[in-house]
């Protein structure tokens, strides 16, 4: 059972899965971040057993700066969050190709796996803290976000699922504290 940590969280993901931790890839790292400045990629591309391509993007703003977020820069804002998610699925899928062809096992090998795919499936995953206000529990509500999103993907035939440990969104996959 493929498994990775991101920050405070660890994505178990199911039996037969390939997972990679795009963001962290030797590929991506060494070679296609360096041909622009502020090239993004996504945190995790996972493939399923029939081949549906999972691009997950992992936002948790449960840590505040004053408690020590490991990159206090890459603390966004909601109202900007749909373009930073937007920009790293495509600096990913731009990447896919060129790892395909010039990165060395094992990414070349789950870059061909994505490009066989018949289905991408972006994913927001979202932890916050919970407010005292019960009208509005989140101070980021995930349907705003969600429905942004999906708006910008539907013109590039995607869907887009924003989810979060309690959210009565369901993915396949279990995300725990780490």
């Amino acid at each position: 059972m493929p498994t990775i940590t991101e920050g405070n969280l660890r994505f178990d993901f199911p039996e037969g899965w390939t997972a990679w931790k795009y963001d962290e890839g030797d590929f991506y790292r060494a070679r296609f971040i360096k041909i622009k400045n502020g090239i993004k990629a996504l945190d995790i591309v996972a493939v399923d057993p029939e081949g549906e391509v999972w691009l997950i993007e992992i936002k948790d703003y449960r840590i505040r700066l004053n408690e020590g977020a490991e990159n206090p820069a890459d603390t966004v804002n909601a109202s900007k969050l749909p373009d930073v998610v937007i920009r790293k699925v495509v600096g990913t899928l731009a990447a896919i190709l060129p790892a395909k062809l010039h990165a060395d096992s094992p990414e070349n090998m789950t870059a061909e796996k994505i490009l066989a795919t018949t289905k991408l499936n972006p994913v927001l995953h979202i932890e916050q803290t919970k407010t005292s206000n019960k009208l509005h529990p989140y101070a980021i509500r995930p349907a705003d976000i969600q429905q942004k999103l999906t708006t910008k993907f539907q013109r590039i035939g995607l869907g887009m699922l924003v989810t979060g440990t309690g959210s009565r969104t369901r993915v396949p996959w279990e995300v725990a504290p780490v």
